[in-house]
């Protein structure tokens, strides 16, 4: 048996985008893992997720602040999906604070009495973002980086 000591797991963050045909993004996901090891080992874990887990994440449409110019017209709650790398701060911000307030509370016992600590996602979390494409027969499929 294995033991793991939880202070010494860290709150990281599977991000995804769901671009149509036309690589514009209406709407994100994100879920948070409890993770211990290297940043190189929890990467490789949220790799690993990031395939399937869009599908158990978070999901909401992207912020209202967000608008595009597409075939002449305006689209708010919308952006381009070349885009989403640089701006992970602005898209994501209101759904990571989303995801922070789902996550549970830990009890712990300390000198006989059991506090509540409340779980916090760190400034920078460790994230992996990912691109989730809509096949016209409905299927999402998960471009995974190496």
């Amino acid at each position: 048996m294995k033991k793991v000591d939880d202070p010494v797991a860290e709150i990281c963050l599977d991000l995804w985008y769901f671009p149509d045909q036309q690589g514009i993004v209406l709407r994100i996901a994100a879920k948070a893992y409890a993770l211990k090891g290297s940043d190189q080992e929890k990467l490789a874990v949220l790799k690993s997720l990031s395939g399937t887990d869009h599908l158990t994440a978070t999901w909401d449409g992207v912020p209202k602040n967000q608008v595009i110019d597409q075939d002449n017209r305006r689209m708010g709650r919308a952006t381009h999906a070349y885009a989403v790398p640089m701006m992970v701060t602005s898209l994501f911000s209101d759904l990571i604070d989303k995801v922070e307030k789902q996550l549970p509370m830990v009890l712990r016992e300390r000198d006989g009495d059991y506090v509540k600590d409340i779980q916090k996602i760190p400034e920078e979390p460790l994230t992996v973002i990912t691109a989730v494409h809509e096949t016209p027969d409905g299927r999402l499929i998960a471009n995974v980086k190496d």
